[in-house]
């Protein structure tokens, strides 16, 4: 159930180390970055109640519900009529579905009523 997944911020970088270190050292937040091949990919901000995630790839700032299972959720709001897209980076890069699969996991976008990009979140890795 959505009302019960936790929402956290994706923040669109177009230097990903400048806002990490903006962040981490100006603000005074706590950190991680991403591990191996994936250290340039993203970043999480730990806040007192949530955390922000920073990377270069997302589609736009927005918010990001953490699902137990996409299908599920997707299935719910289809039938409240809600739509999904697939944002523009992901078509460039040949994102033909509306649920992008990868190692991590799996989400799917959608915009709420004011136009906001919205995106469910299914973890696979924790």
């Amino acid at each position: 159930m959505l009302t019960a997944s936790p929402a956290y911020f994706y923040v669109k970088t177009k230097n990903l180390d400048r806002a990490y270190h903006f962040y981490t050292k100006i603000l005074g937040f706590s950190g991680s970055r991403g591990k191996g091949d994936m250290k340039d990919s993203w970043a999480s901000i730990k806040t007192a109640n949530g955390k922000l995630w920073l990377g270069p790839h997302g589609a736009s700032t927005g918010i990001i519900f953490i699902v137990k299972d996409l299908q599920q959720e997707m299935k719910k709001l289809k039938a409240k009529k809600v739509l999904f897209f697939i944002p523009a980076p992901m078509k460039k890069h040949g994102m033909k579905t509306h649920i992008a699969d990868h190692p991590w996991g799996k989400h799917a976008w959608l915009k709420d009523s004011e136009g906001n990009t919205v995106m469910l979140f299914e973890l696979l890795v924790r």
